[in-house]
Formats: structure tokens, sequence, C-alpha cells
């Protein structure tokens, strides 16, 4: 009973958190390089990625990838994603746990990134509701973390989403315009 509790109490914190964000006012965006953001927060994540024995491969572009953005808001997601990752292999051997970061440049100007893990990925029925709100397939887990990513990418103009052709574990894509097509204050 306990537990419930303090999981109410914890989402109540969280959304009352949610709301003195969006109450602040219009967020500040400049034209900032994806790939130093994930750069940067990479070096955050890294002691946890040695605690739990997972190898980080980053692939990112050979040029900086300009988007328009606000970049704690997007370093926030690479957070999310990368720990999301970290945990949906914490059952497999060390050897196995491997998380892929790719950036690229679209055709269309738009910057992409895109974060694999090689863990046991999710049912269809998962990738339905896993942007939802008060939706986790973790124990424990609140549910929120995705779906603030996807408002916050969706925030920049941008969107979020699974890529439903991955079967050995699950990559996330997430797709930004370039500077030109970024939003203005």
């Amino acid at each position: 009973m306990m537990d419930i509790v303090d999981d109410d109490l914890r989402a109540s914190g969280i959304i009352a958190q949610l709301r003195r964000m969006m109450v602040r006012g219009p967020t500040e965006f400049e034209d900032l390089d994806l790939n130093e953001a994930v750069r940067y927060t990479t070096r955050l994540i890294h002691s946890e990625l040695v605690a739990r024995h997972t190898a980080l491969d980053l692939r990112l572009g050979p040029q900086k990838l300009m988007v328009r953005g606000n970049e704690p808001q997007l370093q926030q997601i690479v957070l999310n994603l990368l720990l999301n990752a970290v945990e949906a292999m914490g059952d497999l051997p060390p050897d196995r746990r491997r998380i892929l970061i790719e950036t690229e440049l679209g055709d269309d100007g738009s910057a992409r990134l895109g974060i694999r893990d090689f863990g046991h990925g999710l049912k269809d029925e998962e990738l339905a509701k896993v942007f939802h709100p008060f939706h986790s397939t973790k124990p424990g887990g609140l549910g929120l973390g995705l779906s603030i990513c996807r408002m916050i990418a969706e925030a920049h103009g941008g969107r979020l989403a699974f890529d439903p052709g991955v079967r050995d574990g699950a990559r996330i894509v997430l797709t930004l315009p370039g500077p030109s097509g970024g939003p203005r204050p």
C-alpha cells in the first residue's frame, strides 16, 4: 500500500514540476549542433554505462548537425532515451549490452538521431502505447519519460518514433528540422 502512495506522490510531484515548466513562458531556442549535444550527454552518462557494463558505439555524422532548439531540453531527451536503452538490456550478459547512437542529415535538411539497444525489443501492442502518459513497460515505472520526450520533440517542430522494422532490440529516432525550419520564439 505504501508503494502506491509513494508512486502517487512521485507522479504528483512530476506533474507539478511539468506545470511549472510550462507556465514559465516561451522556451529559448538557438542554433546548436545536435552532435555536440549528444557528445555532451554521453559524457554525462559515461560512468553509468561503465557501472552497468554497457558498451557505447557512437557514430555521429562528420559534419555539424545544426538544429534550432533548447539544448538542455534536447540533452534531456538523449539522456532519457539512453537510460531507457541501458535498462532494456539489464538482464542480458554484459558482453551483449551495447547501445548504438547514429546521427545523420536527412535529404530534407532534417537532423536525425537514432538510439538503438540490443535488448528484447518491444511487442507491437507495446509500441502502440509506449508514448501514452502513465504507460510503462518497466516495473515501478511511471510511464512519463517517453511522453515528455515526445512533447519536447514536438515543441521543437520534430518527432520521436520507434523504428518498427527493428527486431533485435529497439531503435528510437528523433527527427528535428534544420535551423531554418525550427521553431521561432
